[in-house]
């Protein structure tokens, strides 16, 4: 029987796995993805090989693939390690495949540009991470006396390494957008991964940039700052797929213009480029409010209210905070009995990562759904994005510092304890927050690193 939806995802963590289920669930739509042995854990890859086969056998409507894990084993082995060619060749043989035998079907990917550094996962690695940053920026700020120096400071195998998975990850993407010229993909995302502005991936867009503009494909393949937040936003597009309405309100407009940290250009454009990938069009009569919160919670929780008062459908994007939600704006929220109103909220990673899961939630606002899926997001989204990420998170790194590795690595003496505590403090969240009869429940680190949490958010 044919599916709905099946999904290879960037990798297992719950932003990139569950939430797109979770938004599937929430349009009564079923979403397929591979076993999670398959998608591989941390710096350890998915089998590429074995995802390809198990894709093949999959019979949907829609696709939505990571090339990223579908070529590499996931977004660490993308900047990792140097994959054997066969793998992905057999990843993008793949996809042509799929269509052949699938012709109806629509094949949606994305795979990411290439970030700034390597991946940290160890002191050594941390020392790695700041050698190159620091090398790359005064490279490309010109100051190259600079660069000089801190190069002596690199391995010269790790640059070596480091230049030769930006040029295959170049050419990847190259080949993937030519498969959207052929017709094999039917629409592509490249979000660009942590960056700088004018940094090494500068060159790389705009090579990219040149291809889909002489193949005239620049209603089907988008370019913009992001990563993680892709398959929420492809998923989205599946469930919803026609043009929809959307009113943008924020507390700060200057703050549009600004370029947010981890990125390479101002927040507006990234804004423009998501919501004409999802097919929205800005209406300030829609029913559908995305309100961005950047710097004031009193004129946030002001405007917000309103909003509420004449029956828009508010998601907020909460970006007070990098990496978390403003302690300020959630407290004023709870105490004009607000949160339980809201129809999404998003404060995760990078200012586009947040982005793209607000967009996602918007996608749900003009379609049948399933409200107590919206509230069992919501709720999850708020004790993630900001109990856990604004304010458990630093109090477990605090107190377990002594047994806790450079990269937050929690030993698993203190697991159940931090495991109990949270749930405890997370269901007295949400009752506070007036979610009443839902709870929190399998508290657990799906990478044994405090950087991600993951746990169940259902009605008891």
């Amino acid at each position: 029987m044919s599916k709905d939806i099946v999904l290879v995802p960037l990798d297992s963590r719950p932003v990139n796995s569950d939430i797109p289920k979770l938004i599937c669930m929430a349009a009564g739509v079923e979403c397929e993805i591979p076993d999670r042995d398959m998608l591989g854990k941390y710096m350890n890859p998915g089998n590429c090989d074995k995802i390809a086969d198990w894709l093949l056998k999959k019979s949907a409507k829609n696709y939505v693939l990571s090339l990223d894990m579908l070529l590499y084993g996931g977004l660490i082995a993308s900047r990792g390690s140097i994959s054997k060619p066969y793998s992905v060749q057999k990843g993008f043989l793949a996809i042509s495949d799929l269509k052949k035998k699938n012709s109806d079907s629509k094949i949606l990917c994305f795979s990411t540009i290439r970030r700034l550094s390597t991946t940290v996962y160890s002191q050594e690695s941390m020392i790695e991470w700041q050698n190159m940053n620091t090398y790359l920026k005064a490279f490309y700020s010109k100051d190259f006396e600079k660069a000089s120096a801190l190069k002596t400071k690199i391995n010269p195998d790790i640059m070596e390494q480091y230049s030769l998975l930006r040029k295959r990850n170049l050419e990847n993407n190259l080949k993937a957008v030519e498969l959207v010229s052929n017709g094999s993909i039917d629409f592509l995302l490249l979000p660009q991964e942590d960056c700088f502005p004018n940094g090494p991936q500068t060159q790389e867009q705009l090579t990219i940039s040149e291809k889909i503009l002489s193949l005239n494909l620049s209603e089907k393949v988008f370019l913009h700052n992001g990563a993680d937040e892709a398959a929420q936003e492809l998923v989205s597009k599946v469930v919803n797929p026609g043009e929809k309405k959307i009113s943008v309100l924020c507390d700060c407009p200057s703050k549009l213009n600004e370029i947010m940290e981890f990125e390479d250009r101002p927040f507006q454009s990234n804004l423009f480029s998501h919501m004409k990938a999802l097919n929205f069009i800005q209406d300030n009569d829609s029913q559908t409010l995305l309100y961005i919160a950047f710097a004031e919670p009193q004129t946030c929780v002001r405007h917000i209210k309103t909003a509420i008062a004449y029956g828009k459908k508010v998601i907020l994007l909460d970006l007070i905070a990098p990496n978390g939600g403003s302690k300020e704006l959630i407290s004023e929220m709870i105490r004009h009995d607000l949160l339980r109103q809201l129809w999404g909220y998003s404060a995760w990673n990078t200012a586009s990562n947040s982005l793209g899961t607000a967009l996602a939630i918007c996608a749900l606002t003009n379609m049948k759904t399933d409200r107590k899926k919206i509230l069992e997001l919501l709720a999850r989204n708020l004790v993630d994005d900001f109990l856990y990420q604004s304010i458990y998170r630093q109090v477990i790194e605090e107190r377990f510092k002594k047994d806790i590795h450079n990269m937050q690595t929690v030993d698993k003496k203190n697991r159940e304890d931090i495991k109990k505590e949270f749930i405890s403090c997370a269901n007295k969240f949400l009752n506070e927050s007036g979610f009443s009869g839902l709870k929190i429940t399998d508290f657990y680190f799906p990478w044994e690193r405090t950087f991600e949490c993951s746990f169940t958010c259902s009605y008891q």
